[in-house]
């Protein structure tokens, strides 16, 4: 076999791996996917293991909001599925979900709810985080399950994400709960 021949046969060789490594690539959770492709199978496992801890009416509520919102895209100021920022996703949530009308500013949303006081969490509290170089809080998200929590990232739009990332670990700053009164 020639030299060439050999260099050619080990290229398309080369080729064909790379594309099957491709092809066979997991995707991060906290990934913005295709609505048309359904949710990764992660976010399913979490939102499933929220149900079977809590199917109050009031959790599947909320449940069934989160899962119609993931995907939806950052906006700043945003309040629709068209669009989320972080407070504006918590807000209509609590809208959707409770009929609770909370204000469109994280600070303020952490001023009006109440610490936990070493109770666990549960579906529905809220995370607070400090993520910018002001040391305020500036950020929020919804508690899910175990670790993970739902929010509006500005990069990647409404996405489950997992408290023991490094980012949220280093910007952690609350977990607090807004009492909602039984409705009649």
């Amino acid at each position: 076999m020639s030299g060439s021949r050999i260099f050619f046969c080990g290229l398309i060789s080369l080729f064909m791996l790379s594309t099957a490594c491709s092809i066979r690539r997991v995707e991060p959770e906290g990934i913005n996917y295709d609505g048309d492709r359904g949710l990764p199978d992660s976010w399913e496992r979490t939102l499933h293991r929220a149900e079977a801890r809590d199917s109050s009416l009031d959790s599947r509520s909320l449940l069934s909001y989160i899962r119609r919102y993931l995907g939806a895209p950052y906006r700043e100021g945003g309040v629709t599925p068209e669009g989320f920022d972080c407070s504006g996703l918590v807000v209509r949530l609590f809208e959707d979900s409770f009929g609770v009308t909370l204000p469109h500013n994280s600070f303020m949303i952490y001023q009006e709810s109440k610490p936990l006081n070493k109770r666990k969490p549960i579906l529905g509290d809220l995370l607070f985080f400090k993520t910018g170089s002001d040391g305020k809080i500036n950020h929020v998200g919804v508690y899910i399950v175990g670790t993970k929590f739902v929010h509006s990232s500005s990069e990647r739009g409404v996405v489950i994400s997992d408290l023991r990332s490094e980012y949220y670990k280093k910007n952690f700053a609350a977990i607090r709960r807004f009492e909602i009164s039984p409705t009649e």
